[in-house]
C-alpha cells in the first residue's frame, strides 16, 4: 500500500514541473537574469492627439500642402495600427497569465482529487480483503449455509 501510494506522487511532481515557468526557460536563464522588457511609451494622448517620433515630426515639417497631409494621414494610420497592436498584445499577454492560472488552480484542485480517490481506494481494497478473509474463515469453521466462490 505505501508503494502504490509512493508511485502516485512522481505523476503528482511531473504535472506541477510541466507547468513551472522553469521548465520553459532556456537552459542558460538559470544562471543569468532575463532583462527587463523594454516599454515604448504610448504616442496617442488621452485626448486621440498623436505625438510623432522626433524623426517623423521633421520629416512632416519639411513637406508641405497635399504631401504633408498625405504623410501625416499615413503616419496617423501606422502609429494607431502600432498602438492598437500593442494594446491587443498586451491583452493576450494576460489572458495567458489567467488561462495559467486558471490550470494551476485545476491542477491542484485534481491532485487533491486523485489524493482522496486514491486512499478510498486503498481502504475499499483494505475492506474487501477483511471480508474475504472473514467469509473464508467462517467456510473453514465449517457453515454450509453461505454460497461463497474462492
Amino acid at each position: 500500500a505505501a508503494a502504490a501510494a509512493a508511485a502516485a506522487v512522481p505523476i503528482e511532481v511531473a504535472a506541477v514541473a510541466a507547468l513551472s515557468p522553469a521548465a520553459h526557460s532556456s537552459p542558460g536563464s538559470a544562471t543569468r537574469p532575463r532583462p527587463p522588457r523594454r516599454t515604448k511609451a504610448s504616442c496617442i494622448t488621452d485626448s486621440g492627439e498623436i505625438i510623432f517620433d522626433p524623426k517623423d515630426q521633421r520629416l512632416l515639417d519639411s513637406l508641405s500642402g497635399d504631401e504633408y497631409k498625405k504623410k501625416k494621414a499615413e503616419l496617423t494610420k501606422r502609429y494607431r495600427r502600432r498602438e492598437n497592436n500593442r494594446l491587443a498584445a498586451a491583452r493576450c499577454r494576460q489572458k495567458k497569465i489567467d488561462r495559467e492560472m486558471e490550470l494551476r488552480e485545476r491542477l491542484e484542485g485534481l491532485q487533491r482529487q486523485h489524493q482522496t480517490l486514491f486512499k478510498e481506494m486503498f481502504d475499499l481494497q483494505h475492506r474487501l480483503m477483511e471480508l474475504k478473509a472473514s467469509a473464508l474463515n467462517h467456510m473453514d469453521g465449517g457453515c454450509t449455509g453461505m454460497a461463497f466462490a474462492r
